[in-house]
């Protein structure tokens, strides 16, 4: 009797959730157009909307922790000061229609 497959480089499907994420991937997770786009706006991101700074390198490329970029993706979206209108349901809208607008550019 054979045992069903374990993870393996030749069979991904089964492999287990990775603890870190390249650029390019990141990029995808977000919403950008390419890793260089999101390296652009890497800084930015770190200083104004918290996101979480690489957790290593690899050579010359930055490795973030997955469950790091999924929190900050799924935080709550910040409010915003003077405008007391919006719900956090519309500014989570918002941040997804500035994303979806990014990823074409």
């Amino acid at each position: 009797m054979r045992t069903p497959p374990g993870p393996s480089l030749s069979n991904p499907a089964v492999q287990p959730p990775r603890v870190f994420v390249r650029s390019a991937e990141v990029a995808d997770l977000l919403g950008y157009a390419s890793a260089q786009s999101f390296r652009g706006a890497r800084r930015r991101l770190e200083d104004e909307e918290d996101f979480p700074p690489p957790a290593r390198m690899a050579g010359r490329e930055y490795l973030w922790r997955t469950g790091e970029v999924l929190a900050w993706m799924d935080r709550p979206p910040a409010s915003v000061a003077g405008v007391p209108d919006l719900s956090p349901e519309d500014l989570a809208v918002d941040r997804a229609i500035l994303m979806r607008r990014a990823a074409q550019a």
